[in-house]
């Protein structure tokens, strides 16, 4: 029942992803092509700037408050008690992060476009509602896939309507932070069904001071080396540099978000698990979980590679194609990520070891400032690229290290063979595709549909079991 029930989790989550994946699809090759790169490249250098105070703002708690309203989901009561405490906690930071953000933004000189970040600064303003993290603790994907659907549809019509020149580059602005406030406007509404007040009084606030306090210093290297790339390139190259970054880490991110749909919906399950102290069955799920990460992300990553100047092309359009050969070193995040997810963010949390998680993402903020250093002068967004691979995986392997203690993740190296066989057999489809003499829309099409073609049935033709299992659960 719990792996019907996690199953049933995934696919509402998966849908989640994919319906934000279809919206960038259509969004981002329009947007790319209306304010071309040194627009792009203006607006996401002011979201960059203003995640850094979101970041303040959040202390960590999304995480967290999945793994405590999980572990405290058994009544009303109990739920509505950790609510308040954490709500109270992030409307808190919201405020003081809104003060610093107004002195050190709206007030500076060297932030000349003040009409831009008092726009993208909606988002920070907006954060006092987002509670998405209560959602996910009670396994709510559901409402969560329904509500996002909505706005999404809503904002990619806004978008495609009124985004049609580069005047626009303020109204894009507009509808993104619009956007994103709009889910958490939804959840604040939808949220008093499911609670009960309680008195400030009776609420013991204090007790999560010491656990938000090491994941805000985790949030907080982890934003440095996410975005502090992009901050980077913004001085030392330009708008149009970051214009050319920033839409590729966007194609490979989502994918990766793709593909760790399934980790958004095990921290709540696994905290159970772990409190109950039921390790057989974590074990076998942590195991099948990351098998079927690997089975997803590497042919993504070496097909990402295989079409990255078709992708480029067709997606973002002629003036990015420069930013193909950094498409192609990004792809290697794909599985880095996908597996570092379960590693650190949903293995780490659920073991309750947020000191050791904070080390590995402090040891990935210092890798990645040192590597930008000296790679974005010489090499700009590429340099960016390969540093952005070099720290991924060394936080990958640090936060494996620091949880074989707690349990034992074995691979079946079998089933990698057949994975890998797959893949051989994918690339030389793809590879053929590409000598046809065909128009690139065509050939991008026709090399996804081929190559995932093959994938599939030479798993069918060595038996993978993987391939079996999934086409149960999907046909069940």
């Amino acid at each position: 029942m719990a792996e019907k029930s996690i199953f049933k989790n995934y696919i509402c989550n998966a849908a989640y992803t994919i319906l934000n994946m279809l919206v960038s699809v259509v969004t981002i090759p329009h947007v790319s092509r209306v304010l071309m790169p040194e627009g792009v490249g203006h607006v996401t250098y002011a979201q960059n700037i203003v995640s850094y105070f979101t970041l303040a703002a959040s202390l960590g708690i999304p995480n967290y408050g999945i793994r405590e309203i999980a572990k405290n989901n058994q009544t009303i009561e109990s739920r509505s008690k950790v609510f308040f405490e954490i709500f109270i906690i992030n409307s808190i930071s919201t405020m003081f992060a809104l003060v610093c953000y107004y002195f050190c933004i709206i007030r500076n000189e060297y932030f000349i476009d003040k009409k831009m970040y008092v726009i993208v600064g909606v988002t920070l303003l907006l954060n006092f509602f987002n509670i998405d993290w209560f959602y996910r603790g009670i396994e709510e994907f559901q409402y969560i896939t329904v509500r996002n659907g909505a706005i999404k549809i809503i904002s990619l019509i806004c978008i495609w309507i009124f985004v049609t020149s580069k005047k626009d580059i303020y109204l894009y602005a507009w509808i993104v932070a619009i956007t994103n406030g709009a889910n958490y406007i939804f959840n604040i509404v939808h949220v008093r069904k499911i609670l009960v007040w309680r008195k400030i009084s009776s609420l013991e606030i204090r007790r999560h001071f010491k656990v938000i306090f090491f994941l805000f210093a985790t949030a907080v290297a982890v934003e440095i080396y996410a975005q502090m790339d992009i901050t980077m390139i913004g001085i030392i190259c330009g708008d149009t540099n970051v214009g050319y970054y920033a839409n590729t880490i966007k194609i490979t991110r989502m994918i990766t978000v793709a593909i760790t749909a399934i980790g958004g919906v095990l921290l709540p399950r696994l905290s159970i698990y772990y409190k109950e102290k039921i390790t057989d069955k974590m074990r076998d799920l942590i195991n099948k979980t990351i098998l079927f990460i690997v089975f997803i992300s590497i042919p993504c990553m070496v097909g990402v590679w295989q079409i990255s100047d078709d992708l480029v092309y067709v997606f973002l359009g002629e003036a990015f194609m420069p930013a193909a050969s950094t498409l192609r070193i990004l792809s290697l995040l794909i599985p880095i990520l996908s597996i570092g997810n379960i590693y650190g963010t949903q293995l780490m949390m659920v073991f309750g070891i947020e000191r050791l998680l904070t080390v590995t993402v402090l040891l990935g903020a210092i890798v990645n400032m040192l590597l930008n250093s000296f790679m974005i002068p010489v090499y700009q967004q590429n340099g960016a690229a390969v540093a952005s691979v070099l720290t991924e995986f060394t936080v990958m392997i640090s936060q494996y290290l620091f949880t074989k203690k707690y349990i034992k993740t074995i691979v079946d190296k079998n089933i990698i063979l057949k994975i890998l066989i797959q893949t051989g057999c994918m690339i030389f489809a793809v590879a053929l595709v590409h000598k046809l003499e065909i128009g690139i829309i065509i050939r991008l099409c026709v090399s996804i549909v081929v190559g995932g073609f093959v994938y599939i049935v030479v798993g069918f033709l060595i038996k993978n079991p993987l391939i079996k299992e999934i086409w149960n659960k999907m046909f069940r």
